[in-house]
């Protein structure tokens, strides 16, 4: 493989796994707001961090912004998952060659 193809296909390894880093951080802050939402119903007092402040909140509130950070998450999650079929494809192409 000539220099220029090994180059190319170390720059697609590298944002291969930086989308999966991207991706694994997604998966953690899903699951994060899952259990929010789970734990929201039971508690008598919910608080939303801003920066570094602790502000109370509605509960009906609170959970409708928590599902929008969820699907928008999950949108996230699907254009990664979109972004490294083609890179996958792009490396395969790449080697291939």
């Amino acid at each position: 493989m000539d220099p220029k193809k090994t180059k190319d296909l170390q720059i697609f390894n590298q944002n291969m796994h930086k989308l999966l880093l991207q991706e694994n951080l997604f998966h953690q802050e899903l699951v994060e707001i899952e259990e929010a939402l789970k734990d929201i119903p039971n508690s008598e007092k919910n608080y939303r961090i801003v920066g570094k402040l602790m502000i109370s909140q509605n509960k009906d509130d609170l959970i409708k912004r928590l599902k929008n950070s969820k699907e928008s998450l999950s949108s996230n999650i699907t254009d990664l998952n979109k972004q490294k079929e083609s890179l996958k494809m792009s490396i395969l192409k790449l080697q291939d060659e």
